[in-house]
C-alpha cells in the first residue's frame, strides 16, 4: 500500500496512521517535532521518518534518545580512534573506540614512557566527570613485560618505569598490566577535574615500564567512555 505523505519543513511525514515496526505516525510526528537539526536549511531533505528515528536511536537498543546526539561543542578523536557523541551541547558522553592506536615514540630497552592522543576537547572550559577504560588488546613486539597503563591529560614520555607525573594518569590512575601481550584491563574513575581554557585539552592513553627490549611497535585496542561537561568558551 502506498504511503500518503505531506511535507513539513525539511521533512516528509505520513498523513495516515501507519502502524508497524516504526510505530504510529502521530508518535513519529512528535519525534520529528523534537528533532531540530541546527543545519536543517542546509542539509538534504530527510525523506522518511525511519531515517530520522535511526538518527536519534541508541545504536544498540534502537530506542530513540530523548535529546539525540551531541551536535555542538564536541571534540576530535585521535588517530586510529573514532568517537560517538551523546548528550546535548553541554553535557557529553563521548564513546571512543581505539583500533590499533599507536603509542609513540619508539621505546628503548630501559625505563620509558609512551602515549597516544585519543581525544582533543573543544576550546573553552570543561569538567572531567567520569571515565571508563576497557582495554582489550595490545600489539607489541616484545617479550613478556609488566607495565603501568593509564589515561591522562599529559602524554607519557621520558625515562620512567611508572606513570610518575600526576597529569599522566589524572583521568585513570595507572593500572598494573602483568604482561603487555595479554593486557585486558577494565577500570572506571571519577576525576572531577575542571580544565580551564589555558589547561590541557587533550586526553591520552599512556604506558610506562622497564622494557627488556626495544619496542618498535606498540598499539592498543579497546574502548574509552568519557563523561564531561562543557562550561563554555568565555
Amino acid at each position: 500500500m502506498p504511503v500518503k505523505t505531506a511535507s513539513h519543513g525539511p521533512f516528509v511525514l505520513p498523513t495516515a496512521d501507519y502502524t508497524g515496526s516504526i510505530g504510529k505516525s502521530a508518535k513519529l510526528q512528535e519525534l520529528i517535532r523534537r528533532y531540530r537539526p541546527r543545519n536543517a536549511g542546509a542539509e538534504a531533505r530527510i525523506a522518511t521518518l525511519a531515517r530520522v528515528a535511526a538518527t536519534l536511536a541508541h545504536p544498540v537498543s534502537g530506542i530513540p534518545a530523548a535529546h539525540g546526539r551531541s551536535v555542538a561543542n564536541t571534540g576530535t578523536a585521535g588517530t586510529s580512534c573514532s568517537a560517538d557523541e551523546y548528550g546535548d551541547d553541554y553535557h557529553h558522553t563521548t564513546v571512543l573506540t581505539m583500533t590499533a592506536a599507536a603509542l609513540t615514540p619508539t621505546i628503548p630497552a630501559n625505563a620509558e614512557g609512551a602515549g597516544a592522543i585519543i581525544y582533543t576537547f573543544p576550546a573553552g572550559v570543561y569538567v572531567a566527570n567520569a571515565v571508563h577504560l576497557d582495554l582489550t588488546a595490545m600489539t607489541v613486539d616484545s617479550a613478556a613485560n609488566q607495565a603501568d597503563f593509564g589515561i591522562g591529560s599529559l602524554i607519557a614520555s621520558g625515562d620512567i618505569a611508572t606513570l610518575t607525573t600526576a597529569a599522566m594518569e589524572n583521568w585513570v590512575t595507572g593500572q598494573t598490566i602483568d604482561d603487555v601481550r595479554s593486557p585486558a584491563t577494565e577500570k572506571s574513575s571519577r576525576p572531577g577535574i575542571t580544565f580551564e581554557d589555558a589547561d590541557s585539552h587533550v586526553a591520552h592513553v599512556n604506558i610506562a615500564a622497564t622494557w627488556g627490549a626495544t619496542v618498535a611497535t606498540l598499539d592498543v585496542t579497546g574502548t574509552v567512555i568519557l563523561d564531561w561537561t562543557f562550561l563554555g568558551n568565555l
